[in-house]
Protein backbone atom coordinates (compact mmCIF):
# COMPACT_ATOMS: atom_id res chain seq x y z
CA UNK A 1 0.00 0.00 0.00
CA UNK A 2 1.83 3.59 -0.77
CA UNK A 3 1.02 7.27 0.63
CA UNK A 4 -1.28 7.71 -2.71
CA UNK A 5 -3.78 4.67 -1.87
CA UNK A 6 -7.44 5.25 -0.40
CA UNK A 7 -7.26 5.15 3.25
CA UNK A 8 -11.44 4.41 3.67
CA UNK A 9 -14.24 3.14 1.51
CA UNK A 10 -15.18 6.42 1.60
CA UNK A 11 -12.09 8.26 -0.20
CA UNK A 12 -12.21 4.93 -2.31
CA UNK A 13 -15.27 6.02 -3.68
CA UNK A 14 -14.53 9.61 -4.18
CA UNK A 15 -11.90 8.61 -6.01
CA UNK A 16 -13.66 6.69 -8.50
CA UNK A 17 -11.00 3.92 -8.40
CA UNK A 18 -11.15 0.03 -8.66
CA UNK A 19 -9.50 -1.49 -5.32
CA UNK A 20 -10.95 -4.11 -3.60
CA UNK A 21 -11.72 -3.25 0.24
CA UNK A 22 -12.71 -5.39 3.28
CA UNK A 23 -15.97 -4.74 5.04
CA UNK A 24 -14.67 -2.44 7.52
CA UNK A 25 -13.22 -0.02 4.90
CA UNK A 26 -9.40 -0.92 4.75
CA UNK A 27 -7.81 -2.17 1.33
CA UNK A 28 -8.70 -5.49 1.14
CA UNK A 29 -5.37 -8.43 0.84
CA UNK A 30 -4.42 -9.96 -2.56
CA UNK A 31 -6.75 -12.55 -1.83
CA UNK A 32 -9.81 -10.35 -2.71
CA UNK A 33 -12.09 -8.87 0.25
CA UNK A 34 -15.09 -6.42 0.04
CA UNK A 35 -15.93 -5.05 -3.89
CA UNK A 36 -18.36 -2.47 -3.56
CA UNK A 37 -20.99 -3.18 -5.65
CA UNK A 38 -20.64 -6.68 -6.01
CA UNK A 39 -23.33 -9.24 -4.34
CA UNK A 40 -21.94 -11.74 -1.49
CA UNK A 41 -21.64 -14.73 -4.27
CA UNK A 42 -21.31 -12.44 -7.62
CA UNK A 43 -24.55 -13.86 -8.67
CA UNK A 44 -26.02 -11.61 -12.02
CA UNK A 45 -29.49 -10.53 -11.01
CA UNK A 46 -31.69 -11.12 -14.48
CA UNK A 47 -34.82 -9.94 -15.08
CA UNK A 48 -37.47 -12.56 -17.26
CA UNK A 49 -41.32 -11.34 -17.80
CA UNK A 50 -40.33 -8.48 -15.59
CA UNK A 51 -40.03 -10.37 -12.68
CA UNK A 52 -36.05 -9.71 -10.94
CA UNK A 53 -34.38 -12.97 -9.82
CA UNK A 54 -31.22 -12.42 -8.01
CA UNK A 55 -29.41 -15.12 -10.27
CA UNK A 56 -29.45 -16.15 -14.04
CA UNK A 57 -29.83 -19.66 -11.94
CA UNK A 58 -32.95 -19.00 -10.58
CA UNK A 59 -34.10 -17.32 -13.80
CA UNK A 60 -33.46 -20.40 -15.80
CA UNK A 61 -35.20 -22.44 -13.23
CA UNK A 62 -38.16 -20.31 -12.99
CA UNK A 63 -38.35 -20.27 -16.93
CA UNK A 64 -38.36 -23.90 -17.10
CA UNK A 65 -41.26 -24.15 -14.33
CA UNK A 66 -43.31 -22.36 -16.23
CA UNK A 67 -42.37 -23.48 -19.62
CA UNK A 68 -43.12 -27.01 -18.03
CA UNK A 69 -46.58 -26.13 -16.40
CA UNK A 70 -47.70 -24.79 -19.49
CA UNK A 71 -47.47 -27.89 -21.15
CA UNK A 72 -48.74 -30.27 -18.36
CA UNK A 73 -51.96 -27.79 -17.58
CA UNK A 74 -53.02 -27.66 -21.18
CA UNK A 75 -53.85 -23.54 -20.83
CA UNK A 76 -56.26 -24.18 -18.17
CA UNK A 77 -53.97 -21.96 -15.18
CA UNK A 78 -54.89 -24.25 -12.70
CA UNK A 79 -51.07 -24.75 -11.45
CA UNK A 80 -49.74 -22.01 -9.81
CA UNK A 81 -46.03 -21.19 -9.19
CA UNK A 82 -45.15 -19.28 -6.22
CA UNK A 83 -41.73 -17.17 -5.49
CA UNK A 84 -39.76 -17.07 -2.35
CA UNK A 85 -42.13 -19.02 0.28
CA UNK A 86 -40.50 -19.10 3.80
CA UNK A 87 -41.44 -21.91 5.84
CA UNK A 88 -41.32 -22.59 9.15
CA UNK A 89 -39.03 -25.19 10.51
CA UNK A 90 -40.74 -26.56 13.50
CA UNK A 91 -37.84 -29.45 13.98
CA UNK A 92 -35.17 -26.89 14.75
CA UNK A 93 -34.97 -24.99 18.29
CA UNK A 94 -36.24 -21.30 17.98
CA UNK A 95 -33.35 -18.64 17.76
CA UNK A 96 -32.09 -16.66 20.55
CA UNK A 97 -35.41 -14.54 20.48
CA UNK A 98 -37.88 -17.05 20.29
CA UNK A 99 -38.52 -17.09 16.60
CA UNK A 100 -38.59 -19.82 14.74
CA UNK A 101 -36.12 -21.04 12.59
CA UNK A 102 -37.57 -20.56 8.26
CA UNK A 103 -36.00 -22.00 5.09
CA UNK A 104 -36.44 -20.03 2.21
CA UNK A 105 -37.69 -22.10 -0.47
CA UNK A 106 -37.29 -20.86 -4.18
CA UNK A 107 -40.09 -22.08 -6.07
CA UNK A 108 -43.59 -24.40 -4.53
CA UNK A 109 -45.82 -25.34 -7.16
CA UNK A 110 -49.19 -26.38 -6.65
CA UNK A 111 -51.17 -28.33 -8.62
CA UNK A 112 -54.86 -28.35 -9.33
CA UNK A 113 -55.12 -31.72 -6.91
CA UNK A 114 -53.63 -29.68 -4.17
CA UNK A 115 -50.25 -31.50 -4.27
CA UNK A 116 -47.64 -29.32 -3.55
CA UNK A 117 -43.87 -29.34 -5.13
CA UNK A 118 -40.74 -27.94 -3.61
CA UNK A 119 -38.14 -26.62 -5.91
CA UNK A 120 -34.89 -24.91 -4.52
CA UNK A 121 -32.61 -23.59 -7.37
CA UNK A 122 -29.26 -24.05 -6.45
CA UNK A 123 -25.86 -25.42 -8.21
CA UNK A 124 -24.26 -28.41 -6.50
CA UNK A 125 -21.33 -26.60 -5.74
CA UNK A 126 -22.74 -23.95 -3.63
CA UNK A 127 -24.24 -26.09 -0.32
CA UNK A 128 -23.84 -25.05 2.38
CA UNK A 129 -23.81 -26.68 6.33
CA UNK A 130 -26.24 -24.36 7.10
CA UNK A 131 -28.56 -24.95 4.05
CA UNK A 132 -27.97 -29.27 4.78
CA UNK A 133 -29.39 -28.76 7.80
CA UNK A 134 -32.11 -26.76 6.74
CA UNK A 135 -32.90 -28.95 3.92
CA UNK A 136 -32.79 -32.04 6.17
CA UNK A 137 -35.51 -30.05 8.85
CA UNK A 138 -37.57 -29.25 6.23
CA UNK A 139 -37.99 -32.71 5.16
CA UNK A 140 -38.28 -34.07 8.88
CA UNK A 141 -41.56 -32.26 8.58
CA UNK A 142 -42.49 -32.68 4.70
CA UNK A 143 -41.33 -36.17 4.26
CA UNK A 144 -38.34 -37.61 2.87
CA UNK A 145 -37.12 -36.12 -0.63
CA UNK A 146 -39.56 -33.33 -0.74
CA UNK A 147 -37.41 -31.04 -1.74
CA UNK A 148 -36.30 -30.96 -5.46
CA UNK A 149 -33.24 -29.17 -5.94
CA UNK A 150 -32.26 -28.10 -9.36
CA UNK A 151 -30.18 -25.78 -11.03
CA UNK A 152 -32.20 -25.90 -14.10
CA UNK A 153 -30.24 -28.04 -17.07
CA UNK A 154 -31.32 -31.01 -18.22
CA UNK A 155 -34.46 -33.03 -18.04
CA UNK A 156 -37.50 -32.48 -15.98
CA UNK A 157 -36.86 -33.73 -12.04
CA UNK A 158 -38.67 -36.99 -12.09
CA UNK A 159 -39.46 -36.04 -8.50
CA UNK A 160 -41.64 -33.63 -10.41
CA UNK A 161 -43.10 -35.57 -12.94
CA UNK A 162 -44.37 -37.74 -10.43
CA UNK A 163 -46.16 -35.38 -8.89
CA UNK A 164 -47.58 -34.13 -11.69
CA UNK A 165 -48.44 -37.48 -13.04
CA UNK A 166 -50.63 -37.63 -10.07
CA UNK A 167 -52.58 -34.08 -10.19
CA UNK A 168 -53.66 -35.01 -13.19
Amino acid sequence: MTADDPKTLAEYVARGGRRAFVGNGRPASARGGFVPGAGHCSAVPTYIDGIRFPSKLQARVYSRLVQFVSQHDGGRAETWIFREVRVPLFALPSDERGKARTLSIDFVIRFRTGALAYVEAKAKRWKSRDWDRGRAAFEALAGAGALIVWDGDGPIPSQLLTKAGNAR
